[in-house]
Parts: structure tokens; C-alpha cells; sequence
């Protein structure tokens, strides 16, 4: 046999391997594209389309809890708060512990509807920081502040644990005060010497102080 005639058979041959595997109508199929996970570890990703289920949880938003900052300006503590008001079988809430007595340090479950009233008017106004300038008050510190003529209510609602006095950094007290006076339906009262805002849910009532 020539060397032609051999290199006429090799080539027909070639062909024959490439063309067979189509002759009885099946194909080949194209694996499925796989990637390295970035950190390196040995476990493929599919390039497999995720399913609509996925596709859906992928779509929900995340619901992030507002959280500010809260400081108390005589105790010098200041703590994070999401407003969360936790049941009172779980034990002291934080926020109660900041809004302590000051002299005593006794504490009381503050009111939700007042702290309510407070964070709301935070985010109403986009402030990161609260000052507290006072929250509980024992009956004998609320007496003694009434007799240095400290503008304190023989009746006040801090000795009930429903009052807060506050301000929101970088935030003015006007502004503050009469969104409090149109919304809340409790006592308001503004503080303008010492720049702070009193909101509590007594009765509703409106005062101005100096």
C-alpha cells in the first residue's frame, strides 16, 4: 500500500470518529458551567438561573431598626436604643435603668407611650442623639427640686414614671416643642433657659417655661 493511500485512510478515519457520535440523532450535552467559590474552599457554585422562590426572597428589603443614642447628662451614661420595649417578665429594660433616679438611683418602668412619644419625635427630625435631662424622679427628689423653685409640679408625673425631659442634639427646642404640641396628647411644656422639651401622658396640657 502507498503512503499515499495510508494517509487517504487516516484522514477518512478522522472523520468517521468526529461525525459519529451525531449519526443516531443524540448530541452531546454541554456541561454545566461551574465556578470557584471566592474563599477558595473545594464546593462548585451552580451557574444554574436561581429559582423564582429564591428570586423572591432575594427581592424582599431588609428591615432595619431604627436605633439612636440616648445619654443621661447628670448620670453621664449614655446607652443604644432601638425603642424596643421588652415584656417585663424579661427583667429590667435598659432604657428604665437610664431614666433612673438620680440621687437614689432607684428606677421605674417607664411609660411606653411617653418613650414612644420621645423616639418618634427623634426620627421625625432625623436626630442620631437624645439628652435626657431627667426621666424618674423619686417623690423626695421631685419635693426638693419644687423647693429650690426649680419650675417642678407639686403633682408632677416624673415621680409616676410618665414624664421624660429631653433634647435632641443638633436639633432646635422650638421645632420640637410645637411638633409635640400639634401631635402628642399629653402634657407638652418647653424649657427655654435650659433648652429642653417636657413631655409626659398625663392629662393634655401646654405650658412654656423659662
Amino acid at each position: 500500500m502507498s503512503a499515499r493511500t495510508v494517509r487517504w485512510c487516516s484522514a477518512l478515519a478522522l472523520v468517521v470518529l468526529v461525525v459519529a457520535p451525531q449519526a443516531d440523532g443524540q448530541s452531546r450535552a454541554t456541561p454545566p458551567l461551574a465556578f470557584a467559590p471566592p474563599d477558595g474552599s473545594s464546593e462548585p457554585l451552580s451557574s444554574a438561573a436561581p429559582s423564582k422562590k429564591d428570586q423572591a426572597t432575594d427581592a424582599r428589603p431588609a428591615l432595619l431598626a431604627t436605633t439612636v443614642t440616648v445619654a443621661s447628662i447628670h448620670l453621664r451614661e449614655v446607652i443604644p436604643w432601638d425603642g424596643a420595649c421588652a415584656p417585663r417578665s424579661t427583667g429590667p429594660r435598659r432604657i428604665d435603668w437610664l431614666l433612673r433616679d438620680r440621687t437614689n438611683w432607684q428606677s421605674a418602668t417607664m411609660d411606653d407611650q411617653t418613650l414612644s412619644a420621645v423616639l418618634s419625635t427623634c426620627e421625625r427630625f432625623s436626630a442620631q442623639r437624645i439628652e435626657v435631662i431627667s426621666g424618674y424622679r423619686s417623690s423626695k427628689m421631685n419635693e426638693m427640686l419644687r423647693k429650690k423653685g426649680r419650675h417642678v409640679a407639686q403633682r408632677s408625673q416624673h415621680p409616676m414614671a410618665t414624664a421624660v425631659d429631653f433634647r435632641l442634639v443638633e436639633v432646635e427646642m422650638e421645632p420640637v416643642f410645637r411638633a409635640l404640641e400639634r401631635g402628642h396628647n399629653g402634657g407638652v411644656g418647653r424649657y427655654r433657659d435650659d433648652a429642653f422639651v417636657h413631655v409626659d401622658s398625663g392629662p393634655r396640657r401646654r405650658w412654656r417655661g423659662e
